[in-house]
This record gives structure tokens, C-alpha cells and sequence, in this order.
């Protein structure tokens, strides 16, 4: 059905890839004999059908994406094609338990990082067939691209910055206004802060968390909200000039619309409208007019549910401001596309999807850090604007080193400077609990490389200098504090040198806007960043209150727990007492009278009733023995 047959291309590059592997398969490699040949040639059969059955999936997808029109474009991406056919070639080798580990494959491949992690959330919602072990290990190897293999000095991404003009992208402008906070500027719904979770869950890994995997129909399967040219293209692959497929979603661009004869409406998702200023459950449009008379009038719309827009003037050259009330027909569909439009991030395309899948691992660490740290949200909201700001005007900060350390520094200098304070013993003590955590992220920074004209700054302003007393160092294991430097290249530290002779000198006007004992700073302090929200997961079990030890879990098939130290309300199965017991524990907390006790104890004929001498904890214990004793008879 394609306009160029791209077979013959795809059989040869297979062909040719399969040569490279082999070849690098069976040469020794540090500490690593070589394989027999007869082994690397069963790894690539296998890879190869994985490859072919994969990429039919792919294309099934994209053909009901596309209503039917001409896959040509797809088929011919040389880069997903290869990081498709690296990334089976991976998948078997975690199978067999290769000691040729990633990033061995996409480094005898000849792979960039930049491109070959796009193609591992395509191949995770296209096979249905893996194990969660594996989709774990596709897992971390993006996680180990977006935290540090796409940030080398040699990386792609750079390439793609400076055909961007260096405009790297604010997390408002490429997450979906709907997975931001509430409160913070998105229209995300407001949650319970949640147990720390894995920074990245893809589809498939909820289906196996929770039992749902199955063998579903190829052409059933639910499509993923960024197709593989989207995911491939840049700059935006909504622009006119890498269009492909024509015009077939709404354009991210302004909308324009007349509303009256004389009056020019020109619609465009909204950048500066204040988030408490918005009413729950409205969607915020930024609109302009101008009159024919030449007088321009500056806007702010509220649209609400029921296909109203309210009209707010903001700025105006007229005399006293007005309010217009415009109403919008639910049923118009020219007038539905910048609503629609709204939903969608601001900057579409390869870049965007990086950076988004980045704010995104960045934001569940430092909510994890946070819960167990206990910072208020207020104190989260002012880090993440201050770790957003040396991504977006600081982005060289990031080259050769770990997203970890930016987080790190940026939870440690503005916890100093709005005075609520954590030690970084404390803060690397709640790091290293992290999943990923590795302890050469802090030991072993960045200063300087050879080829950077770069100062290091050794004289740290007092009032965010970081201090390198005792406990510090015994944070990065002791001597490791010291400076390293590798001839004729670049100069290493541990995170605190880096901290105090780098990172403070960059960030610290930004920061001080903060400091809560300058007024002078506090009247120019920026608005804060909005916070990417975390999609409650159906994950066992998950904690669902702060102040008490509820959880919630999903069914099992099997037996109903009957847990004895614990009260279980099962839905659909338990009766509603159990529920009720539930709801008046949670109302009394752990401040039980010692008579209602023992009034439930008599209930179901325990001993005589007597002034109970034991303490509070050995009550409650005893109390939820029976209330579960009753609930399973």
C-alpha cells in the first residue's frame, strides 16, 4: 500500500545490522571473551522475528492512526528502524543474561541515546508479551538515557537545541495541561501525596502490576497519544515544513475566528493567567481584539464545560474596563479546535517529547525526596522552579553530568535560602533510598572540562555556600571530597565541590529572588513553575492516607485475605460493618477509650470484662484481632 516499496531497504539494513553484531558478538571485550559465533547467530534469529513481529504491530497502529494513509514516511525512518532492531537485540540479550550489557548494543550499533529512546515506550505498547522483568529493563535504560547518556558532551540533543535556537522548552510548555498539579497552574485533578512509585510507568507496566495482560487483537489495542512520526520529527511535527500526512489534527498554532463584523478574535492557549484566579473545572484561553478604530484591547477567557466563554478584559487603551460574554456553540466545530488545542502542550515534537519525558522523571524524585524529607509544597514548588531554570537558561550545566546532581543542588540552595533548611546529610541520606541511586552521580561531578572556558569559583557567598564540615563529607564516603583531574581532559569533584565552585555562581542571583528576609527580592520574585502531577497507579498496595495506615490493593483472583493484625473491607465481597469499622478508626485515631475497648471485646465473648492495664497499642491490636475475626465469619 506504500508509494516506494521499502522492503528491499528493510531486509538490507537487517542484514547489515546482523553483520555488525555478530562480529562484535564474538570479539573479546573488556574482561569479556568472545562468544562462539553459533551463539551470536541464534541471538539475532530470535531478535530478527521479534523485530519483524514488532514492526507489523507498529504499522497496524499507525494505519488506524492514520485512517489508511501512506505509511511511506514511516517506513522509511532509518533511525527507528535501527533503534527498533538495537532494542530487540537488547531484549534477547537481558533474556539469555548476556554480561554485554546496555549501553554495549547501541555502542557497536553506532546508536545515539538521543534517538534510541524514543523507540522503547512504541516497542512496550506494541508487544503484549513481555515480562515485567523485562519491561523493568526497558524501563531503566530510558531512565539512564534521560538522566545521563543523552547528556554528553557528544550527544544529538545539542544538535537539536541549536537548530531550536537553544530555546529549551519550560515543563508548562510541553507537558499536557491536564498532568499538572492542581493548584499549580494545570488542570489536573489534586491528589494525596503517594508512596514513591517507578519515575516512568508505562501502559504495559500497569497491565502486568495489575494483572490485566492478555492477548488482545493487534488492531484492538489502545493507541499511544504520540505516533512514531511525531516521536521522529523535528523541529514540531505539526509545522508545514516536515508535514507528512497532512493536516490531520488540530493546529497548535493561534486560531482565528470571527466572532462579529467588526470585532477579530485570535485564540491561543495562555501563558500568564494566574491559577487561583481560574475557577475549578474552566479552561483558561488568552485572547486579543482590536476594533477598527486602531484601539487594542488585551484579553483573558474563561471557557467553561458547557461551551461559555467569558471574555475578561486585562489591559486596555479604552476608557473603564468592560466585561464581554461571548457564547460559544457546542456544536460548532470550528469553534471546538481551540478548545482542544488547549489540551495539547504548547511545543510538539522530538525535542518536546525529551524534554517532557524529563521533567517527568524529574518531578517524581524530587516528590519522593520531598515526602520523606517532609517539605511543604510551597518549599517543592520553589525547587522545582529553581531546577526548571538551570534546565532552561543553565542547559550547558547539564552537559557531561546527571540530573540527579542539578536536582540535588537545587533542593539544597533553596531550602537554605527560604530559611527551611535541610542538612545534606539528611538530603543524601533520602537519595541513596532512590532506586537509582549510585554513588559515583555524587562523588564524582564535572568541574571542568578541558575545553570549557570556565573559572571555578572558590569564593561561595556565605548565605548559600554549602558547607564542608564533618558530616558532609562523610555523606560522599569520607575522602572523596577531594578534586581529581584527568590528564588533559577535565577535572572531577564530589557534588559539594561542584555545588560551591559551579552551581552556586550560576543560579544564586535567581535564587536569592526567593529569601524570604529580602523584601526588595520577595516583589521581584518570579512566578513558580508549575508541577508535573503523578496519575494514581494501580499498584499493591498504595497508601491513600498521610495521617493514618490505609492501603489500597487490587483484587486478587484467589482466597480473600484474613489478615490478623490488620482491617480489611474487601469491595464487592466484605459486609459494610467492616467499612464502618474502618471509617471509626480513622475518625478516633489511635485515641481509643479503653471502655469502648472493652465493650467490643465482650461482643464476641472474650473474658470477663476488667480494668485493662496494657497500653494503647497493644489495644488497638487487640481490637482490630477481633472486628477482623468477625468480618470473616
Amino acid at each position: 500500500s506504500c508509494a516506494r516499496s521499502p522492503l528491499q531497504t528493510i531486509v538490507s539494513r537487517v542484514r547489515e545490522m546482523g553483520e555488525t553484531f555478530c562480529c562484535s558478538y564474538t570479539q573479546p571485550a573488556e574482561q569479556q571473551s568472545g562468544c562462539h559465533i553459533d551463539f551470536a547467530v541464534n541471538r539475532l534469529k530470535l531478535a530478527e522475528i521479534l523485530y519483524y513481529k514488532i514492526l507489523e504491530t507498529v504499522m497496524v497502529q499507525e494505519t488506524r492512526r492514520l485512517h489508511g494513509k501512506d505509511l511511506t514516511a514511516v517506513l522509511e525512518q532509518d533511525v527507528f528502524h535501527r533503534s527498533l532492531m538495537a532494542c530487540c537485540l537488547e531484549i534477547v540479550l537481558f533474556a539469555y543474561s548476556s554480561p554485554r550489557t546496555f549501553p554495549w548494543i547501541i555502542e557497536v550499533l553506532d546508536l545515539r541515546p538521543f534517538y534510541f529512546y524514543k523507540v522503547i515506550e512504541v516497542l512496550i505498547r506494541s508487544e503484549e508479551g513481555l515480562s515485567r522483568d523485562m519491561v523493568k529493563h526497558l524501563n531503566s535504560i530510558e531512565e539512564q538515557i534521560l538522566e545521563s547518556l543523552a547528556w554528553t558532551r557528544d550527544s544529538a540533543l545539542w544538535q537539536a537545541l541549536q537548530a531550536a535556537d537553544n530555546k529549551v522548552p519550560t515543563c508548562e510548555e510541553v507537558i499536557f495541561p491536564c498532568n499538572l498539579e492542581a493548584g499549580s497552574g494545570g488542570s489536573g485533578p489534586g491528589h494525596l501525596p503517594m508512596l514513591p512509585m517507578s519515575p516512568i510507568v508505562h501502559p504495559r507496566v500497569k497491565e502486568v502490576r495489575t494483572d490485566l495482560g492478555g492477548s488482545f487483537r493487534r488492531d484492538l489495542q489502545p493507541l499511544s497519544p504520540i505516533s512514531v512520526h511525531e516521536r521522529y520529527s523535528s523541529p514540531a511535527a505539526g509545522s508545514a515544513k516536515r508535514r507528512l500526512f497532512g493536516d490531520d489534527s488540530p493546529k497548535e498554532t493561534q486560531v482565528e475566528k470571527i466572532f462579529t463584523e467588526r470585532t477579530k478574535l485570535s485564540i491561543a492557549p495562555a501563558a500568564g493567567v494566574a491559577a487561583e484566579k481560574v475557577p475549578a473545572g474552566h479552561t483558561v484561553l488568552a485572547m486579543a481584539a482590536a476594533t477598527q478604530a486602531g484601539q487594542k484591547l488585551t484579553l483573558h477567557g474563561i471557557a467553561n464545560e458547557v461551551g461559555g466563554i467569558t471574555l475578561i478584559p486585562i489591559s486596555m487603551n479604552l476608557g473603564q474596563p468592560c466585561k464581554v460574554e461571548t457564547q460559544a456553540s457546542a456544536g460548532n466545530q470550528a469553534q471546538e479546535e481551540p478548545l482542544l488545542a488547549v489540551s495539547k502542550p504548547r511545543r510538539a515534537g522530538s525535542l518536546a517529547l525529551f524534554y517532557r519525558k524529563v521533567y517527568h522523571l524529574a518531578s517524581v524524585r524530587l516528590r519522593d525526596l520531598c515526602l520523606k524529607l517532609d517539605v511543604s509544597n510551597d518549599l517543592r514548588r520553589k525547587i522545582w522552579t529553581c531546577f526548571e531554570f538551570t534546565l532552561v537558561h543553565c542547559a550547558d550545566l547539564m552537559k557531561d553530568r546527571h540530573l540527579d546532581q542539578l536536582l540535588l543542588c537545587a533542593f539544597y540552595i533553596m531550602a537554605k535560602v527560604t530559611k527551611e533548611e535541610r542538612t545534606f546529610q539528611d538530603i543524601m541520606k533520602s537519595y541513596r533510598n532512590q532506586p537509582q541511586a549510585n554513588s559515583h552521580v555524587y562523588r564524582s561531578v564535572l568541574l571542568r572540562h578541558a575545553s570549557d572556558e570556565v573559572v571555578l569559583d572558590r569564593g561561595t557567598s556565605q548565605d548559600v555556600e554549602m558547607a564542608e564540615g564533618r558530616h558532609s563529607k562523610s555523606s560522599l564516603g569520607g575522602s572523596a571530597a577531594e578534586c581529581s583531574r584527568e590528564p588533559g581532559t577535565e577535572e572531577r569533584g564530589d557534588l559539594i565541590t561542584f555545588y560551591n565552585a559551579v552551581y552556586v555562581g550560576r543560579v544564586k542571583s535567581f535564587v536569592l529572588k526567593y529569601d524570604i528576609t529580602n523584601q526588595d527580592h520577595v516583589v521581584e520574585a518570579p512566578p513558580l513553575s508549575p508541577f508535573p502531577s503523578v496519575r494514581p497507579q494501580a499498584v499493591s498496595p498504595r497508601r491513600v492516607s498521610q495521617l493514618h495506615s490505609i492501603y489500597v490493593s487490587p483484587h486478587k483472583n484467589g482466597a480473600c485475605l484474613t489478615p490478623r493484625s490488620a482491617l480489611l473491607y474487601r469491595f464487592h465481597g466484605s459486609p459494610s460493618k467492616s467499612l464502618k469499622d474502618i471509617n471509626n478508626m480513622i475518625k478516633q485515631g489511635e485515641q481509643r477509650s479503653k471502655k469502648r475497648a472493652l465493650t467490643i471485646d465482650s461482643d464476641s465473648e472474650s473474658p470477663p470484662k476488667r480494668r485493662c492495664q496494657e497500653s494503647d497499642d497493644v489495644l488497638l491490636k487487640r481490637l482490630q484481632d477481633v472486628v477482623s475475626e468477625r468480618a470473616n465469619h
